[in-house]
């Protein structure tokens, strides 16, 4: 029995509770990222993770204010490529080598010309998450 949700799956189909991850495909590129389904504990460490990263981007902000949707959507996004991406086919723009030669991800590195693929994956990611949790299709 596979562990992987596929998005490809007609809408109504019944979701398997014992899935772990979740596979996004961008159609224009072919790109495949697996993210693992988030726990409880994920999602505060996605919350936790969308404040580090706003300060790093703008440290002159107290993190009092309100954020625009599209902004609060790309900070998700990024936080969950740092904290939930399980693989991707994507490895020669998603992982920044470092120092000590390891690869870890750092969304602030992302190429720019992957921006709008980072915003689709996040967002269909969230949806297929939603509809795992819910047992219904997506928005």
């Amino acid at each position: 029995m596979s562990e992987t949700l596929q998005t490809e799956e007609p809408f109504g189909v019944e979701t398997d509770l014992v899935k772990k991850t979740i596979v996004i495909k961008e159609r224009a590129t072919n790109e495949e990222f697996e993210f693992r389904i988030p726990t409880i504990a994920d999602e505060v460490a996605i919350g936790t993770r969308m404040r580090k990263l706003r300060r790093e981007i703008d440290p002159a902000d107290d993190g009092t204010g309100q954020l625009e949707q599209e902004t609060l959507a790309y900070l998700k996004g990024m936080a969950y490529f740092e904290v939930l991406l399980v693989s991707t086919s994507a490895v020669n723009w998603v992982y920044t080598k470092v120092k000590d030669g390891r690869q870890i991800i750092d969304s602030l590195k992302f190429p720019p010309e992957k921006t709008n693929t980072v915003l689709f994956v996040a967002m269909t990611f969230h949806g297929q998450v939603q509809r795992f949790r819910y047992g219904g299709p997506t928005d």
